[in-house]
């Protein structure tokens, strides 16, 4: 008995070497688990959280997302008065399907912005690089 839990123990750590354990159904991004980005795949309503890595977290109305230095951050606001602030050194996409939104993009970051619905409000600092997409 203890000769086969040998190589079936054996087959277990092999597979977990390779096989890329993302969460939530997502789509394969190079390994990159979003639960470790600290966003996920999601924030809830009224949330909060900052990115690091790779980010494609869609978000509940009014919810705050900072996409940090060296992220490739693309968040998606799924209602109404959320915040998106964009670091130095960062490149955000982000899409708000409501009203009311706030972008900010600090210099040295990439923003491409889209405001689904009215009122958003956009600060591009100085040394950032804006699109209205």
């Amino acid at each position: 008995m203890r000769i086969a839990v040998v190589p079936l123990f054996l087959l277990a750590s092999l597979v977990a070497c390779f096989h890329d354990w993302d969460v939530g159904g997502e789509p394969d991004d190079g390994g990159a688990d979003d639960a470790s980005n600290g966003c996920g795949s999601s924030v809830s309503a009224g949330g909060a959280c900052s990115c690091t890595g790779v980010c494609t977290t869609a978000c509940g109305a009014g919810a705050s997302v900072t996409c940090e230095k060296g992220s490739t951050c693309a968040p998606t606001c799924k209602g109404a008065a959320c915040t998106f602030t964009c670091r130095a050194g960062a490149s955000c996409s982000f899409v708000c399907e409501g009203a009311a939104c706030t972008f900010a993009c600090e210099a040295g970051s990439t923003c491409k912005l889209h405001c689904g619905g009215a009122a958003c409000t956009r600060t591009c600092a100085t040394g950032a690089v804006c699109t209205d997409v």
